[in-house]
């Protein structure tokens, strides 16, 4: 009787431990497939359809409001006008929030943009073969999709934009991506999970913290938290993200997050991502959203159009057509802005350097009279 419990309790540690290590395999092949997403999302051939919302989660100080009052008073260009209309309605119950929408296959998409303050303040960009394109409620700016006008990095939006979207996908592991091999994730049992390392980049070393569940029966997880932050820096420093509701997603095979949050280094929330929608499309389809508007035909995304204003900078001489409200047109031909650089920059630089000033030093100010 005894050598049959013995051999019974034998082969029994045999089978969990043969099943301990296929969760772990599974484990280990569910985490590469988060990693490899967060540092960057799968854009191939097939199109496909993002829509998110991000929210402005912060709750600013009368203090703070009134510092920043302080710093734009006497300049009605000064960029943080807006900022302070933002944090104003925030403390009126009233965050501001913006819509996004995105279609992408391969290197070409279009981005189209909605916002709380209402029509009129959207704005759309598109990049399609042979062609780019930036339209407003009043202008739509045309160029070739590779030469593109000074002021439209519209090359840019895929590594601004894919992170963003790609947090839903992956819990706020797509802003984590280049400490993501310095981490070792581990099952901690057989529903939950973390992983943590240091990182050293630009001088500063990285703790990184990221913790989350695992589902056994179904072989996927969640991230519940991500953090970074650098132990050795005297002032509070870092940042973090937490998710909540996943749901299954076909284009992934997996579970992607529903709402993500994110913290600034004093813990405080300072905007939330929500995700609405995420579909494939066809090619048909495809091609009508990215295909140039037209002012006399409905856009399949914006509906009517709007605009009064054509600047069209594709190869040859750059052309501005201007159209009034009986529907007439003017042209001229335009300085070719693609021979000479923007000094745009210099001048938002400096509105950024201002501002900076500025706040450091209401911060000490503050400090003091603590």
């Amino acid at each position: 009787m005894w050598v049959r419990l013995l051999c019974a309790v034998i082969v029994l540690g045999f089978i969990t431990a043969g099943q301990a290590a296929g969760q772990e395999k599974t484990f280990d092949a569910w985490w590469r497939g988060m990693v490899e997403t967060a540092k960057d999302i799968p854009c191939g051939d097939r199109p496909f359809r993002v829509k998110w919302r991000v929210v402005d989660a912060r709750s600013p100080s009368p203090q703070e409001i009134d510092a920043l009052r302080r710093s734009i008073a006497g300049h009605p260009e000064h960029p943080d006008r807006t900022l302070l209309a933002q944090l104003e309605n925030i403390t009126a119950g009233k965050p501001f929030w913006v819509e996004k929408q995105f279609w992408i296959r391969g290197s070409q998409f279009r981005r189209s943009d909605n916002d709380s303050r209402g029509d009129g303040h959207g704005n759309d960009c598109a990049l399609g073969d042979g062609v780019a394109w930036s339209l407003n409620a009043r202008e739509l700016v045309v160029m070739s999709d590779t030469k593109l006008a000074p002021g439209y990095p519209l090359d840019a939006e895929l590594s601004i934009l894919k992170p963003e979207f790609g947090t839903l996908m992956t819990g706020g592991l797509s802003y984590f991506r280049r400490y993501l091999d310095h981490v070792r994730p581990a099952l901690t049992s057989d529903t939950t999970w973390d992983a943590s390392g240091t990182a050293a980049f630009d001088g500063d070393v990285f703790e990184v913290r990221i913790k989350g569940t695992w589902n056994p029966g179904e072989g996927w997880g969640t991230v519940e938290e991500a953090s970074s932050h650098v132990p050795a820096s005297p002032t509070p420093n870092g940042w973090m993200f937490r998710s909540a509701h996943w749901v299954p997603n076909a284009i992934l095979g997996r579970p992607a997050a529903k709402a993500v949050t994110q913290f600034d280094a004093s813990g405080k929330p300072e905007r939330r991502m929500e995700l609405i929608e995420y579909e494939p499309i066809d090619d048909a389809r495809f091609e009508q959203i990215i295909a140039l508007p037209k002012l006399n035909e409905p856009d399949p995304i914006r509906g009517a159009l709007t605009f009064s204003s054509v600047t069209d900078y594709r190869p040859g001489k750059p052309l501005q057509r201007l159209i009034n409200p009986e529907g007439q047109e003017t042209t001229r031909v335009l300085p070719d802005p693609l021979d000479r650089p923007s000094r745009n920059w210099l001048r938002y630089t400096g509105w950024l350097t201002a501002g900076a000033i500025v706040v450091v030093l209401v911060f000490i100010r503050l400090k003091r009279g603590k």
